[in-house]
């Protein structure tokens, strides 16, 4: 149960960074401008697109996940050594 659980929390978090990402690839994206016989490397940064937006939800329910995927780990481990010790 725990695996499933850090599992579900790691694709949670993964989501939440591909969507960053994706965020910033348009607001970092290089131009590259012919000056002469110099190449001059530019970014362009859209007022529209400079705020980073994270989604708290998926953010919140991915900790929320681990929690309980380390909580039952550690139940778990208890009880392994619950039955160890009789």
């Amino acid at each position: 149960m725990q695996e499933f659980l850090a599992i579900i929390a790691s694709l949670l978090l993964a989501s939440c960074l591909v969507e960053i990402v994706m965020q910033l690839i348009p607001a970092v994206s290089e131009h590259i401008f012919q000056v002469g016989s110099f190449a001059e490397i530019g970014y362009v940064q859209d007022p529209a697109t400079s705020s980073l937006h994270i989604d708290l939800k998926t953010t919140v329910m991915a900790a929320f996940c681990y929690a309980v995927s380390a909580v039952f780990s550690y139940g778990a481990d208890l009880q392994q050594l619950s039955d160890e010790t009789i």
